[in-house]
């Protein structure tokens, strides 16, 4: 990802490269968060739904500065996506715009989806956000995953936000097998920086001061949690619940599931074993629609 902007003397010295600054989508965003953020807090205030309201008001907000910067131009087979906590929907009202181009890799030129990403990169800049910027293709996504364990980490929040919503599926879809596949071989580095990153930055809880993001306990514990989720090869338990939670691909419901291996809640998957290798795997799916994995 790239959050530096490119020299303004550059833009202004080509009347063809200026960005009309838009009449709505981000230009008021960075207050409307702080605005939101405290009418939404106090004694009685829900921080996950605070941080999660943030987050669909950027969406928002991307999404029409996404319809301004797209008017009257065939932008098929492209999207735009958010990771970090915009993707998470664990957004504060100052977070970074983590946001990713995503495009097919045919159709269309480089120099259109430059062209496109200046319209969308330029407003938010000039709206005084703070900007994390990447434009890749699908195959260039799993690259970059595949040689940057932070990366492929961060990419595995990826939501769309505005565009062909497919582009942003065949991306996600593909990052996740990628992940599972390698899992066995990724958890063991994923866990050895974990514990460097608490070497250095010690404990949360114990901290007069500690650093929110990378100390032990943090932000970043939690996205490896969601990592180690989405690898299938441990569940996740959320809440004062001892059922953990797995969402449905197909459906889309959160579900906790019991000890025993059962959901608890609204969806209802089966499970189905399989004895194709030596080792003994269990798939699940939604008898909701038609059958695919959760995790």
């Amino acid at each position: 990802m790239n959050n530096e902007r490119p020299p303004v003397g550059a833009a202004a010295g080509d009347e063809s490269t200026q960005v009309p600054h838009p009449a709505r989508g981000v230009r008021d965003l960075r207050v409307e968060r702080l605005d939101l953020a405290a009418g939404l807090t106090g004694p009685q205030s829900d921080g996950i739904a605070r941080r999660a309201a943030i987050a669909r008001l950027v969406v928002q907000r991307l999404a029409e500065l996404w319809e301004d910067a797209t008017a009257g131009s065939d932008v098929s087979g492209v999207a735009l996506g958010a990771v970090g906590s915009i993707g998470r929907g664990d957004a504060s009202p100052v977070s970074d715009l983590d946001l990713l181009l995503v495009h097919e890799g045919r159709g269309h030129s480089a120099e259109e989806l430059s062209a496109l990403a200046q319209r969308l990169w330029y407003p938010i800049w000039d709206a005084g956000l703070d900007l994390d910027h990447s434009v890749r293709s699908l195959a260039q996504c799993r690259q970059v995953a595949s040689k940057d364990l932070p990366a492929a980490v961060g990419l595995l929040d990826l939501q769309p936000v505005a565009g062909d919503a497919v582009v942003i599926s065949r991306a996600k879809s593909a990052l996740l097998e990628d992940w599972r596949s390698a899992a066995r071989r990724r958890l063991p580095e994923l866990l050895a920086s974990t514990k460097q990153r608490a070497d250095r930055h010690g404990e949360l809880a114990y901290l007069i001061e500690p650093e929110l993001k990378e100390a032990r306990g943090g932000i970043r514990d939690a996205v490896v949690l969601s990592a180690l989720t989405a690898s299938w090869l441990t569940d996740r338990r959320t809440g004062p619940s001892t059922a953990p939670t797995r969402t449905c691909w197909t459906c889309g419901t959160a579900s906790r599931w019991s000890p025993a291996g059962t959901p608890t809640d609204s969806c209802s998957p089966t499970r189905t074993r399989s004895r194709a290798s030596s080792a003994s795997t269990t798939a699940t799916t939604c008898s909701r629609a038609s059958p695919r994995p959760v995790g």
